[in-house]
């Protein structure tokens, strides 16, 4: 099986996310930016995607791939900085998911919460951002769907 992780990283933090999830994947598993995505996912049995809120607003970046990401399946995970428990978790996934192109196989949405105080700076080197849930999350959908494609 076949995988890519893409992200959209302003401060760092969506690409550390991003390199744990490259962790716990295999190690023919490719790693990109988002601005140097493939044309086409055809390749691909699923794209994990990297992608941030501030201030309730999908990043431009992500807002300008998703459209044209028809990948068989897409894991999204995200940075944000409000409460894992609001309902603006839950909208601003929906936005996000329903960017991507009809058909496409949402095979799962993870957020990491950032403090809002830290979403605008650059990521701190001794700062502590919970990568475990994010490999959790990456490493229990790629063995789900390698065990059951139509799961």
């Amino acid at each position: 099986m076949k995988a890519l992780v893409l992200y959209s990283s302003e401060t760092g933090r969506t690409k550390k996310l991003a390199e744990a999830v490259l962790s716990v994947l295999p190690a023919n598993t490719d790693f990109l930016p988002m601005e140097e995505a493939p044309e086409s996912f055809d390749d691909y049995d699923i794209v994990f995607a990297g992608i941030w809120f501030l201030n309730l607003k999908l990043d431009e970046k992500s807002r300008s791939l998703l459209p044209r990401l028809k990948a068989k399946k897409v894991a999204l995970f995200a940075t944000m900085h409000r409460d894992l428990f609001s309902d603006d978790i839950s909208k601003n996934l929906r936005q996000a998911v329903e960017l991507l192109p009809e058909g496409v196989w949402v095979a799962g949405t993870h957020v990491v919460y950032v403090d809002e105080s830290m979403a605008e700076i650059p990521l701190g080197v001794d700062e502590l951002l919970d990568t475990e849930t994010v490999k959790n999350f990456a490493e229990n959908t790629y063995s789900r769907i390698e065990n059951n494609p139509a799961a």
